[in-house]
């Protein structure tokens, strides 16, 4: 009984403590919440300063009442201030308070208006006039970037047409006649496709193509990069196609150049251009496809063109020549095939390790000249096996493996 008492006066000590903490809670609820909308709402901050700034009691704790006069206050300082300064400060720090904050650009005009309108009315004027200009400035340079944009791609459209060796030509002639500067230049070749623009480059004059690479920019760089790291590897493996061509009979390396499948016309003319005139001339003169054998000479031509060799005329004057060479070769062999093996090979003792000259033939400024053991070696290439093994029989073997060699036959004898 003294325990459910003693229970019961502990619960009444409590209730007036809990009833004032639940009143503060709530108290300090609503004011947070005040708080918050307060803060992010505007118009409700308004009206808000306005209801306290009418009750003296709230308006001198809070301060809030004298805060907006004094805000009205400095706006009006600040509009006397401005009308007393000179035209061009004036428009000056009107134009950047219209930039930074449009609304009290608006309030302190009206407030100088409200000071003196007719100046503040020219001094309106006056930016307005230079807001124009800016405008018509930015406008006509926005213009010229376009136009240079589009005139940038367009000639890079007309580059891309009109070949390789065009394009180096007029770009290195712009440059040099100041037409263009490398800046210009590399912003073309951007414009360009990655490969197109890699061989540009890699044949363009050595100080024009440092300059117009520094000025690559970007991913366009990157690509052009990877493009000529690409080339200069191809044209190493050209030149080794050369090395292994050049010393292979002209009639075998013929057969196999003018495989389309494996071999384009632009691999062909790379290994031959760089070849010895007398066997580029038989290999292009041997093509079944005399088309494609021109085709190829064109491309050799453009070439040397590229890497400044001037003389492009010759190889259609050599490979004139090794056609109707070829011509007498055949014609040659058709009668060593019915000579005897003993009768040839007295012929071929008289004329082997001799330097007699067959023909000699004026070519560009220089003269092609065929011997009469190149003559006898290459009618020998072309006889059946079976001849030239009792050939080599009846040379005895100094001169069988002379011949042999000369004609890239194994040492064995061959045949």
């Amino acid at each position: 009984m003294d325990q459910a008492k003693d229970k019961d006066r502990n619960v009444k000590k409590v209730s007036p403590r809990l009833k004032i903490i639940l009143a503060l809670s709530f108290l300090v609820a609503i004011l947070f919440a005040f708080l918050i909308v307060y803060i992010i709402n505007p118009k409700f901050k308004v009206a808000a300063d306005k209801a306290m700034g009418e009750m003296p009691l709230i308006s001198s704790i809070a301060g809030v009442g004298d805060s907006a006069e004094n805000i009205e206050a400095q706006k009006r300082d600040l509009a006397e201030y401005y009308l007393s300064l000179d035209e061009e400060r004036i428009i000056d720090k009107l134009m950047l308070l219209k930039k930074q904050d449009k609304r009290l650009y608006k309030e302190i005009v009206q407030l100088m208006k409200d000071g003196d309108f007719e100046f503040t009315q020219d001094i309106l004027s006056e930016i307005v006039l230079k807001e124009t200009k800016k405008n018509t400035l930015r406008r006509e340079v926005e213009s010229m970037k376009r136009e240079k944009a589009g005139d940038i791609s367009e000639k890079a459209k007309y580059y891309s047409k009109v070949g390789l060796l065009q394009t180096v030509r007029d770009i290195e002639d712009d440059i040099r006649s100041l037409e263009i500067d490398s800046t210009y230049a590399a912003s073309l070749l951007q414009e360009m496709k990655p490969k197109y623009a890699a061989r540009v480059i890699y044949y363009i004059d050595a100080d024009i193509r440092d300059a117009v690479e520094t000025n690559l920019k970007g991913e366009a760089a990157q690509k052009i990069s990877r493009e000529m790291l690409s080339f200069e590897k191809y044209i190493e493996e050209m030149d080794s196609m050369t090395m292994l061509y050049a010393d292979k009979e002209y009639r075998q390396a013929s057969l196999e150049l003018e495989d389309k499948e494996k071999f384009k016309a632009e691999d062909v003319a790379y290994i031959i251009a760089n070849m010895d005139v007398v066997q580029a001339g038989k290999i292009l003169a041997s093509f079944s496809d005399k088309t494609y054998s021109n085709d190829v000479i064109e491309e050799i031509n453009r070439i040397k063109l590229l890497n400044d060799q001037i003389d492009t005329g010759s190889l259609y004057t050599t490979v004139n020549i090794m056609d109707s060479y070829i011509g007498k070769v055949d014609e040659l062999r058709e009668s060593y095939k019915k000579m005897d093996a003993t009768a040839l090979a007295d012929i071929i003792k008289n004329i082997l390790g001799r330097d007699e000259i067959y023909k000699e033939y004026p070519v560009g400024e220089g003269v092609l000249r065929i011997t009469q053991e190149e003559l006898l070696v290459d009618i020998l290439r072309g006889m059946p096996p079976k001849s030239i093994s009792k050939i080599l029989k009846e040379l005895g073997a100094q001169k069988a493996s002379e011949l042999t060699r000369k004609m890239g036959l194994p040492e064995e004898g061959g045949y």
